[in-house]
């Protein structure tokens, strides 16, 4: 079962107890969001079963760490700049060629999904935070909307 967080390193393995009803299950980060504010994780649709969460939506969650994966904060963590996401493969070619003229680290990759595809343009990696920050920032002064990822 998986989850997507910002709060950890992606292969980051958790327990996530559900504070209403007490229920837990064991999910691996492998994925950056959730991309809804004050929001700390977002469950796979299976985690989220087991956790008798498919009717609300959303509940109250602890996060216990089991395990990081190696090369996580502590060793080398790197930073990108993910401009989007797209579930259409021409729009992220056309954005990426559109940054590529700009930078030379625009990176365009297929990501499989569960239930699709997409493709994530991101830039870097960045060996520092306030390097992404200073990218982010460009971007943001030129309309896009990025987030930065630490792996």
């Amino acid at each position: 079962m998986t989850a997507a967080s910002l709060l950890f390193p992606l292969g980051t393995e958790l327990v996530v107890t559900d504070l209403t009803n007490g229920r837990a299950v064991e999910v691996r980060v492998n994925d950056h969001g959730p991309y809804v504010k004050r929001r700390g994780i977002d469950l796979s649709y299976a985690a989220a079963r087991a956790l008798g969460m498919i009717g609300p939506g959303t509940a109250p969650v602890r996060m216990d760490v089991i395990r990081t994966p190696l090369g996580g904060p502590a060793l080398g963590e790197r930073y990108y700049v993910q401009v989007g996401a797209f579930s259409n493969q021409a729009n992220a070619q056309r954005t990426a060629r559109r940054l590529a003229h700009i930078y030379s680290d625009v990176d365009l990759s297929e990501e499989n999904a569960g239930r699709g595809r997409f493709y994530r343009v991101r830039m870097g990696s960045f060996t520092r935070r306030d390097e992404a920050q200073l990218r982010a920032v460009s971007l943001a002064r030129s309309g896009y909307t990025p987030i930065i990822i630490a792996e």
